[in-house]
């Protein structure tokens, strides 16, 4: 492992881990759907570059991404590695740039719950509002049960968190998702932060809800509404809105390698994931390299 360990939380792991984070495959075979198959005028790649013998790479990496008419979206300096946005065209001459080492397209990902009338969802109307002051009281969902949840904090079932049980001080909790309603009752008084790849989003807003209901299991607040967390508003929040108000990938802005990394520079030890997709070397990489 590297500098840093993270326990990662994931509901389904997008891909095995199984190669090492330090082999570099071969180059992929180009197919005749990969460059522009979505319709749009650039395609998301990741590009690996073989570093010059001072050990540097993004010197050499941008002159190449910039000659092809590309844009530089995220920066892997432990991998030597760019997430780009590059014309259809110039996949098909990168293979001959000697630096590049390896590429793939950065793939989509998705929602395994898809829900449109999640009951986390946010007004956008009205982003800043806080729930409805006639909430029903609070409930204990079934699953914080099933985690034993209440048997660390709460053992005599007063409705009460314990004196100095573990309530989730102390711990990092990051959500990759599609937003945080911030300004919901159930979490107010939690420290949150965050950050957002989607262009006219923010990461504290929830259009679609399904990033609010993870961070309401993990760590909704014990209070007399709503309902409570395995984690009853103890831990730290940091957010990556990685899917739209829609609950939908943005091609081009979306990123999980960028986002994973996010999460480890935020120090987060806990990354919370809920989606499928195709498989990446480069992301399996970040994953191996958090």
């Amino acid at each position: 492992m590297k500098r840093l360990a993270l326990f990662i939380f994931v509901i389904l792991l997008i891909f095995p881990i199984s190669a090492s984070a330090q082999e570099t495959p071969p180059p992929l075979p180009l197919s005749k759907e990969d460059p522009g198959a979505s319709g749009l005028d650039f395609v998301p790649y990741y590009v690996k570059f073989t570093p010059d013998d001072k050990g540097d790479f993004l010197g050499s990496a941008l002159q190449v991404i910039e000659s092809l008419g590309g844009k530089v979206r995220y920066v892997f300096d432990d991998l030597n590695t760019l997430s780009v946005n590059l014309p259809p065209e110039a996949v098909e001459v990168l293979s001959q740039y000697p630096n590049v080492a390896f590429f793939e397209p950065v793939p989509e990902h998705y929602l395994l719950e898809t829900l449109p009338a999640y009951p986390y969802r946010m007004p956008l109307s009205a982003p800043n509002a806080p729930t409805a002051p006639n909430a029903k009281p609070q409930v204990v969902p079934w699953n914080i049960d099933q985690f034993q949840a209440r048997d660390v904090w709460d053992v005599n079932r007063d409705g009460i968190v314990d004196p100095g049980a573990p309530d989730g001080t102390g711990v990092k909790f990051c959500i990759i998702d599609t937003g945080f309603y911030a300004a919901h009752d159930d979490f107010q008084g939690i420290v949150a932060d965050g950050i957002s790849q989607i262009a006219g989003e923010q990461w504290y807003e929830d259009g679609y809800g399904h990033g609010t209901h993870v961070a309401g299991t993990a760590n909704a607040v014990n209070n007399n509404i709503g309902v409570v967390g395995v984690m009853p508003g103890g831990a730290e929040l940091y957010i990556v809105k990685i899917f739209d108000n829609t609950g939908n990938w943005v091609t081009g802005q979306s990123d999980l390698g960028a986002a994973a990394q996010a999460c480890r520079d935020a120090g987060a030890n806990v990354i919370s994931m809920s989606l499928g997709g195709g498989y990446s070397a480069t992301e399996e990489a970040i994953f191996q390299d958090l």
